[in-house]
Parts: structure tokens; C-alpha cells; sequence
């Protein structure tokens, strides 16, 4: 009798599924097998409920006596799947379980929990009532999920069975899940409106469940707000119960902060008009409202209502020294960045902690998004100062490479002649990183460039001789025919420069050049008496050495300010 075929089936299986009584009364007589589990997951006593008791067989199997055993007769746990009691709720039959068999009530199965977590998942109530009447224990067993019978409910969204609950278990505070939610958590979470609303009716519960947090920190409000429950969400904000003015998660976000980045905009609009404090509240990353609006893509009018509700919030920077506008340039938000720079164009140069303005992250970030247009073309103030913004755009930007279409020229040729502290101006930098696209450009667009010292005192050329690179040495002389005039702070002229940093490759073709351009800078001395020659063999740069030596313009009996010839500086 305990024979199962390819469905799991034992004959006692098959005497149910067919009806006929007489076997089933006949296989009933191991009354183990009543609880055997096919591979559905189905018991014979399963069936019987759930064929509603045709053919008397389910009386029959009560009456029989049959047994719930813990173990099999092999030592395993009965196979997991739904239990008599499950079907018997399906059934509506619950009270000829109860009267034959009690015991049945108390079943527990893996997935679905116990009777009662059943009976609440499908919104029975009448077996709700009846199970809290037969089985009140089953109302303080968790699931496999870690809820409560009366979690389930709320996410059945069924007001009677979760009255039915409280008339039964009157503090509810004391039901958390696993994740240290209450009832109202779970139904705010799930998008319940009608469950959120009964439970705020109750006013002997609702301030034990309201304000209350998970062990991630969220309110109700907060889980509603973070699933896009926007009607949960709305009950809670307007309930007087619901502490709106300073209740933050662990990261410091006020519940403004969670309606803006969920993008709940009736919430947002209630919120910052009720209580307009929280407008200008940070965060602990000293994020405000304005700033999360920008980083996730708010929608437009609600960035326009938050700026129009105070623009002060545009030059809010937060601890990595970013403002909004920073944080929409980061993210890509086009829309959000031409609508704030169009509010307060001077923004666009606020540096952060990294000396990054949002103009600058523009650049950066090239063509990608068309940000940078948008900024420019709004009127983004240009300072005396600036960071490295367009030198970084002559490294970056592919745009430099067809100058016709170069948009910074275009928009502000202004940005052009900008220096930086450390890398000087955008020749200087282009020349530095060896850009010659970006040099020929800056030469036609930006001709005096190529008359200004960096920090260190050097001219634009002189970082091209630097640089090894003999087309962008060619390029500054086309443009700049008399290269004697261009000494450092060092009195070194470009050979000097190209000698004493090793760049064999440009002291040879400064060599090459017409005789009266070479004589003008071939045995001239800097500040200490040192020729080209000299600064060469000081600083052991041997294939500069060795063609200044093998050009027989050059004196080798030079001395300088230690009456050195370049012989003895070796």
C-alpha cells in the first residue's frame, strides 16, 4: 500500500482521485499512508478535503483514525507540500477537520506556514475566525519568511482580517518580521492604502507603529516612498501621527529627501509646502533635496518647484564640495543641468573639493551629452580664475580635433585664454601632453598664449622642446620666427631647454633650421654662463651631447659662472 508509481501516487492516491470509496476504506488501513506527500506535493487526506468530502471519503479517513506521523517508517521527514488543513480552507470544510481531527489545524508547511498564515494569504475570513477561535498559537508563528499571520493579511490588503487580528491580538507593535517591520510597514511597503488608512484609524495603536523603523532604518512613509507606493505614501505624509519635521533614516534623508528620490511628486509638493524646513535639511552627506533631485533624474517640474521654492539651494554644496548642478553634470541630466544653470549661470565655475567646476566636468566629459552646449550657450560666467577646464578639453575633447566645429571657440573664445595655476594656460598644457591638432588650433585662435610664462617661467615653447616633439616645435616656429627672444626665467633659450632636458630629437632639428635662426641660440649662456653644451653634459643627457658636439658651430671652450668649459662639466 505504500507502492507509489511514476506520479508518486500510492493506490490509497488513486482511490481518492477516482472516488471509490471502498478501496480507499480498504488502502486506509495504514493509516500513515493518508499523510504521504506525491510528487505534487499532495496527500491522500489532501485530496479528500480538497474534493470536498465526495463520496464520504474524507469522513472516511477521519473516522479511520488516521495518523500524523513526524517521520517516516525510513526515518525522513514527510515530503514538503500542502497540508489537509490547507485544502480543508480552500474547502470552506475547516469545521469537520477541526471536530475529527484538531490536530490537523496546528499543520505547519514549509512554504505556505501554517493554517492561519493560509487563511490570511487568501483573505478567508471566516476561516480567519474560526482558526483564532480553534488555534490562537498559530497567530504568533512566523512563517519561513518571518511574518506574522497578521503581515500577511496587510499584504492581502484585507481590512476585516487584519480586525479580525487586532480584536485577537491587541499590541501589534509586538509582531515584527525578520526585518523588524510592524504591521504598518508591511502594508505601507506593499502599497496597502486600505490597510495603511484602517491602521491610522486606530488611534490606541497607530503612534506604537507609525514612526517606528526597521532594522534598515525605514519608517512606513520610507518604504512606501522607496517601492513607488505613492498612495500608501500620501496617507501616511498627511496623517498628523506621522512625524514629518524630523524624522531621518541613518543616512540623515528626511522623508523630503525620500519623496525626491523616489519621485513622488504630490508628496514633494505637500511636504516642502507644509513644512518648508526640510527644503534646506541635509543629510549625512550634507546632500540636500536639490541634490538628489539632480543626481536620479528627477522629473523637471519637480527640480523647477524645489529651485523656485528656494533658489538658495542652486549653491548648497555637500561634503565632497559638489552642488546640484555638479551632481546633474556627473549624471548625465541634461534637462536638470540646463534648467539650474539657466537659474544661476555663475554655478557652472563653483569648484568642489577636487577643484572640479561644473563646467569643467562638462568638458570632461566632451560631446557625450551635450551638457557642455548647454552650458556655454545659457551664459555660464567665466571667472579670472579658472580651473583646468579647458586645457583638460584640449586633452579630452574630440572636438579639438576638427576646429571648425570647436565649441568652446565658438560659444566663449574667452575660455580660451584662461591659465591655471599649476599647468599655465591651454598651450601651455597642449603643449605639454604633445597635442598637435590642439597647438595648430590655439595658435590661429589663440596667438598670445604663445607669449606668456607658466609658473615655472617657461614659455608654451619651451614645453613642446620638452616634449620631444619636433612637429610641435615647427608649428610655434611658423608663428614665432625668432625664437632668441623667448628665454625663461633661467635666461635658457629653446635649446638650452631641449639640451638640458635630453630631447636629442629636437636639439637635432632646432640644428636643421636656417643658420641665422640656429646662431642665435647655439652658444648662448643662461643666467650661470651654461651654452646648450654645457647643460647637456651637466645633466649627463648623452645623445644631446653627442650632437651638439658634432656640430661644429658649436664652442666647446666656453666657460661658465665656475669657469667650466662643458668638458670639464662632464
Amino acid at each position: 500500500m505504500r507502492k507509489t508509481n511514476t506520479k508518486g501516487n500510492t493506490p490509497l492516491h488513486d482511490a481518492v482521485i477516482k472516488g471509490n470509496r471502498d478501496l480507499a476504506i480498504f488502502a486506509s488501513k495504514d493509516l500513515e499512508v493518508a499523510y504521504y506527500n506525491n510528487k505534487n506535493g499532495r496527500s491522500p487526506l489532501y485530496l479528500a478535503v480538497e474534493k470536498g468530502n465526495k463520496n464520504g471519503i474524507l469522513d472516511d479517513l477521519l473516522k479511520s483514525g488516521a495518523s500524523i506521523p513526524i517521520k517516516r517508517e525510513d526515518g525522513n521527514a514527510l515530503t514538503k507540500g500542502k497540508s489537509p488543513v490547507h485544502a480543508a480552507i480552500e474547502q470552506h470544510i475547516l469545521e469537520k477537520i477541526e471536530k475529527a481531527k484538531p490536530e490537523l489545524l496546528c499543520l505547519t508547511d514549509e512554504e505556505l506556514g501554517n493554517s492561519l498564515h493560509y487563511a490570511s494569504s487568501i483573505g478567508f475570513l471566516e476561516g480567519v475566525q474560526f482558526l483564532l477561535n480553534k488555534f490562537l498559537n498559530g497567530a504568533y508563528e512566523r512563517n519561513s519568511e518571518g511574518n506574522y499571520t497578521i503581515h500577511i493579511a496587510c499584504e492581502n490588503d484585507s481590512v476585516d482580517v487584519v480586525n479580525e487580528f487586532l480584536k485577537s491580538t491587541p499590541f501589534p507593535k509586538e509582531f515584527l518580521n525578520y526585518k523588524g517591520q510592524n504591521i504598518l510597514h508591511v502594508a505601507a511597503e506593499n502599497g496597502k492604502d486600505r490597510v495603511v488608512r484602517y491602521i491610522l484609524r486606530q488611534k490606541t495603536l497607530v503612534e506604537s507603529l507609525v514612526n517606528e523603523m526597521d532594522e534598515d532604518g525605514n519608517t512606513p512613509f520610507h518604504l512606501a516612498t522607496h517601492r513607488g507606493q505613492s498612495v500608501a505614501a500620501f496617507v501616511l505624509v498627511c496623517d498628523k501621527c506621522v512625524d514629518n519635521s524630523i524624522l531621518v533614516s541613518p543616512c540623515g534623508n528626511t522623508l523630503l529627501h525620500v519623496a525626491v528620490s523616489y519621485g513622488s511628486a504630490k508628496i514633494i509638493a505637500y511636504l516642502a509646502e507644509e513644512f518648508p524646513s526640510l527644503i534646506t535639511r541635509r543629510n549625512s552627506q550634507n546632500d540636500t533635496v536639490l541634490h538628489l533631485a539632480a543626481r536620479v533624474t528627477s522629473p523637471i517640474h519637480t527640480v523647477k518647484f524645489l529651485v523656485e521654492s528656494n533658489p538658495s539651494l542652486m549653491r548648497m554644496a555637500n561634503t565632497m564640495g559638489n552642488t546640484p548642478l555638479h551632481d546633474a553634470v556627473i549624471n548625465g541630466n541634461e534637462e536638470i543641468a540646463r534648467l539650474l544653470v539657466s537659474k544661476d549661470p555663475g554655478v557652472a565655475n563653483y569648484s568642489n573639493k577636487n577643484g572640479r567646476s561644473p563646467l569643467y566636468l562638462a568638458v570632461e566629459n566632451g560631446k557625450k551629452n551635450g551638457i557642455l552646449d548647454d552650458l556655454l550657450a545659457l551664459g555660464a560666467a567665466i571667472p579670472i580664475q579658472q580651473e583646468k577646464m579647458v586645457i583638460l578639453y584640449l586633452k579630452e575633447s574630440p572636438l579639438f580635433m576638427q576646429p571648425s566645429s570647436n565649441k568652446i571657440e565658438k560659444a566663449k573664445s574667452g575660455l580660451l585664454c584662461l591659465t591655471d595655476d599649476e599647468l599655465g594656460n591651454s598651450l601651455h598644457y597642449a603643449s605639454s601632453i604633445g597635442f598637435l591638432e590642439g597647438v595648430q588650433f590655439l595658435l590661429d585662435k589663440f596667438l598670445n598664449g604663445a607669449y606668456e610664462r607658466n609658473s615655472e617661467g617657461n614659455y608654451p615653447i619651451h614645453l613642446a622642446c620638452k616634449n620631444d616633439s619636433d612637429d610641435l616645435v615647427k608649428e610655434f616656429l611658423k608663428i614665432t620666427p625668432f625664437p632668441k627672444e623667448f628665454l625663461n626665467k633661467k635666461g635658457q633659450n629653446i635649446l638650452h631647454v631641449a639640451a638640458e632636458s635630453g630631447k636629442g630629437y629636437v636639439v637635432r632639428y632646432i640644428l636643421e633650421q636656417d643658420k641665422t635662426l640656429v646662431g642665435s641660440l647655439l652658444n648662448e649662456m643662461d643666467e650661470d654662463g651654461n651654452t646648450p653644451l654645457h647643460l647637456a653634459a651637466l645633466q649627463g643627457q648623452s645623445m644631446a651631447a653627442f650632437v651638439l658636439v658634432h656640430d661644429k658651430r658649436v664652442e666647446n671652450s666656453i666657460v661658465n659662472n665656475e669657469n667650466l668649459t662643458p668638458y670639464d662639466a662632464i
